[in-house]
């Protein structure tokens, strides 16, 4: 304990820990995002229809990415009728056809409803991780 009361050697340990999460921090960020990534993927091939198999085993995390203060998750599927599937399409030889019309093939919106279950449950999953995280290497 040093003078007026203040314990220096616990003040470096904390200051240690501090620095410490400070570097493992973008690769801890990085592995949260990658799991949420794997969750997405996972509940967007739940939802995909399944004729051949095909469209739900092409999704894919193409990878994240920083641009400044904002990281971004980037998704693929690798079929050229994932988008029509998605958002629904008028029946073949029936352009024109608008939503709603019975020559319309309505949308499964697999990825919108998926994205969206994720987006609502990650602030409690990062909060949860994160106090872990700072547990690990004792900041808190």
């Amino acid at each position: 304990m040093g003078r007026g009361g203040f314990d220096y050697d616990s003040f470096l340990r904390f200051r240690n820990s501090f620095y410490k999460m400070y570097q493992q921090f973008d690769s801890w960020l990085n592995a949260f995002l990658l799991n949420e990534g794997m969750r997405f993927i996972s509940g967007v091939k739940l939802r995909t229809p399944v004729d051949t198999g095909d469209l739900r085993n092409a999704w894919l995390l193409d990878g994240i990415t920083r641009s400044g203060d904002t990281l971004h998750c980037w998704f693929v599927n690798t079929m050229n009728y994932a988008t029509f599937v998605e958002y629904g399409h008028a029946k073949p030889y029936k352009s024109g056809a608008t939503e709603g019309s019975p020559d319309w093939v309505q949308g499964y919106f697999m990825m919108t409803v998926t994205l969206d279950q994720i987006e609502r449950a990650m602030p409690a999953r990062f909060n949860s991780a994160f106090k872990k995280f700072l547990l690990e290497l004792d900041v808190m």
